[in-house]
């Protein structure tokens, strides 16, 4: 048996992959100042105080922001596309927050490409 060294996510073409499998959609929010380029930086969870639910834990990529289903996130992410955007969605966050963490506790990096 192998053991896991790291967990790759990649976002390329409006889709999250987690170690080369399609997880849900996903899209960089290019509204923002940061220029939207390929980037590679590492993901851990935070809780954020800033999110409108009024906070919650969520993924938060070193250097470039939030991961969620907010319009002020860095990546929007979801199960289902409304006018070409993830809409919210609980199990999409909730589940990507799961496998973060479950690889924060065994000490395994966790990083993040964006084509």
């Amino acid at each position: 048996m192998t053991l896991k060294t790291e967990m790759k996510l990649l976002i390329e073409n409006g889709l999250l992959y987690i170690d080369n499998k399609r997880f849900c959609f996903a899209k960089v929010n290019d509204d923002r100042s940061q220029d939207v380029r390929p980037f590679t930086g590492k993901v851990s969870t935070q809780f954020n105080h800033h999110c409108k639910e009024g906070g919650r834990v969520q993924p938060l990529i070193a250097g470039f922001g939030w991961v969620g289903d907010d319009s002020g996130d860095a990546v929007r992410v979801g199960s289902v596309l409304g006018n070409d955007w993830p809409l919210k969605c609980a199990v999409s966050i909730g589940g990507l927050v799961a496998r973060i963490e479950a690889c924060e506790d065994l000490g395994i990096p966790v990083l993040i490409e964006i084509k």
